[in-house]
């Protein structure tokens, strides 16, 4: 297959990857900090946390891409009043359905709690918190995203690691533990919230022009199921494992699933620029598979060179970044690294297919994520039973949305 080289896609991706490196860097100090300050068994709580967190901020996923669509295609067309509009009324919209998922959150947290193996309904409240502003600080992120400002997305980015790393040392210094860590995650999206608004300033000097939300709502729900699926795939086995082994287990394979998620958070960067760049492709009607191309062989260039080190090399990884307390985890970081690069390559299918507004993949990521729930709560005799079977399901993944990918 012939590779273009797309400058624009490398140039952008470059930027959002610098910045995802250095955001990592400050998240790679909290991790660090937090499994040497929490322990392996709080460090396990911690991510089971963080893993439920995920899932619930499912809804927050759904509104950076829809804004960033939506941004993308009013850049396209100049339209910058309907654009004003979209992001008024949904920081007003949002912040009432985040106050009513904290809420929600609020009632179900001693059931979470119970089902965690978690003495106190305190760090599920947290959660909720986080929830509520996530709601809002996202579509900010998503029309940076959408109208391809991406020096300043990723210069969000950074910020929101450093208040996470700052805040987060701060509080569990101070002797706040598992709930410190979470309280950080709450004040780190608010304060880099208020400072996306700066770039963005220039639309309050546009005169708002009301939209139609009904087109907006359409294409949120499949965006919404999307995103929800994927997150549960890429986030359930923690929270089973939390469930099935014991705490010290927890806390290993915690570790190494943060590990081979670097290959993901690092790729993430290619899909956060092809997205809004295929979408206003596609708004002009010219040709986008070549985009998604050279997207796919980016990330494969960037993931193969950390499966090598991961496979290779897992107790110099594993030392280096967590100590020796977590060897548990050097048998399982090969494999998991290449589960995580097939399913970083289905990621990028997926992102490419919701800028077209295709989603014929639901139905395959849906198949996934129920086999995944099926067989881990079956056979989980040992974490790396646990891994062997993510990967084999990855990999069907990767082959299932190649096999449905629109061809335009």
């Amino acid at each position: 297959m012939h590779f273009k080289i797309d400058k624009s896609l490398l140039r952008h991706s470059s930027i959002i990857l610098t910045a995802t490196v250095i955001g990592g860097l400050f998240n790679y100090l909290f991790q660090l900090y937090m499994g040497r300050a929490l322990s392996p068994e709080g460090y396990g709580e911690f991510s089971a946390l963080v893993s439920l967190l995920y899932i619930t901020s499912v809804p927050a996923g759904t509104i950076v891409t829809t804004i960033a669509l939506f941004a993308s295609e009013y850049k396209a067309k100049s339209e910058y009043g309907k654009l004003k509009f979209l992001l008024i009324d949904s920081i007003k919209k949002l912040f009432i359905f985040g106050l009513l998922g904290f809420i929600l959150i609020g009632i179900a947290s001693s059931a979470i709690s119970s089902f965690l193996n978690i003495g106190s309904n305190i760090p599920v409240l947290i959660i909720g918190l986080i929830f509520l502003i996530s709601a809002v600080y996202q579509i900010a992120v998503g029309t940076l995203q959408g109208l391809q400002n991406f020096t300043q997305a990723g210069l969000n980015g950074i910020l929101a690691a450093a208040f996470k790393l700052v805040f987060g040392v701060l509080f569990v210094y101070f002797g706040l533990g598992v709930n410190g860590a979470l309280l950080a995650l709450f004040v780190s999206p608010l304060l880099a919230f208020l400072f996306a608004l700066i770039p963005l300033r220039f639309i309050s000097k546009t005169i708002s022009i009301r939209t139609k939300n009904r087109e907006i709502l359409k294409y949120s729900l499949p965006v919404l199921i999307t995103l929800l699926v994927i997150t549960l795939i890429s986030n359930i086995d923690v929270v089973l494992v939390k469930h099935y082994f014991s705490a010290a287990d927890t806390g290993y394979y915690s570790a190494a699933s943060l590990l081979s998620k670097i290959i993901f958070f690092v790729t993430g960067a290619i899909a956060t620029v092809m997205f809004p760049k295929v979408s206003e492709l596609h708004i002009r009607k010219e040709k986008t598979i070549e985009v998604l191309r050279n997207s796919l062989f980016y990330t494969f260039m960037i993931t193969a060179p950390a499966i090598f080190i991961y496979w290779f090399s897992p107790a110099f990884v594993v030392g280096m970044l967590f100590g020796r307390e977590y060897a548990g985890t050097t048998e399982i970081i090969g494999l998991f690294g290449v589960a995580l690069m097939f399913f970083s390559l289905a990621y990028i299918i997926i992102m490419y297919s919701m800028a077209v507004k295709n989603f014929r993949f639901l139905y395959i990521i849906t198949g996934v994520l129920l086999l995944e729930v099926l067989v881990l709560s079956s056979f989980h005799d040992t974490l790396f039973t646990v891994v062997k079977i993510l990967a084999i399901l990855f990999i069907m993944l990767f082959t299932g949305m190649a096999l449905v990918v629109p061809r335009k």
